[in-house]
């Protein structure tokens, strides 16, 4: 039987991002489980943890290290999805890792041993794809556990229901 306990769920704060979020809280509150939301800051190429940033603008002087501004901020707004979230019951934890986005998927991939990853995926085609790759894909083809993608535009909108279809299927 299928038996699904913890969710992790990439979030980069888009629309795609949002709807597998939203997708994977449905999915964990049909089996009881727990969603873990990561948010993976990825400083800008030339820039370390301790550049120093300017986030109040032009007219303020206060210099705060990037990657202590970004950490913050992503957690702010990871704490903000998961208090929406949370409101369906399902038990929410928030997280934010610094580094390459597959790879930090990966590292907490392997620390928490979830049963599945849940995340959203630009569809991204041609140049675009070539230049910029795809997390998703990445993750598909290197994660340990079941990766569920879903794009924006055509999210599934009843999750559980075909995934409940094609276990009693498996069953026999």
């Amino acid at each position: 039987m299928l038996q699904i306990r913890s969710l992790l769920v990439p979030v980069d704060f888009s629309t795609c991002s949002d709807r597998a979020a939203d997708w994977a809280t449905e999915l964990a509150a049909r089996f009881g489980a727990s969603v873990t939301l990561l948010h993976i800051v990825e400083l800008p190429r030339g820039l370390d943890r301790a550049s120093l940033v300017n986030p109040g603008g032009a007219g303020d002087v206060a210099m705060v290290p990037i990657g202590e501004w970004a950490s913050d901020s992503g957690r702010k707004q990871l704490n903000r999805l998961a208090r929406r979230l949370s409101s369906r019951g399902v038990p929410i934890q928030v997280r934010v890792e610094e580094g390459s986005p597959v790879h930090a998927i990966l590292d907490v991939t392997t620390e928490t041993k979830p049963d599945a990853i849940v995340m959203g995926t630009h569809g991204r085609k041609g140049l675009a794809h070539a230049f910029m790759g795809s997390v998703a894909e990445r993750v598909v083809r290197a994660a340990e556990c079941p990766v569920i993608t879903l794009k924006a535009d055509n999210a599934i909108e009843q999750p559980t229901e075909a995934l409940l279809q094609a276990q009693a299927e498996a069953a026999g």
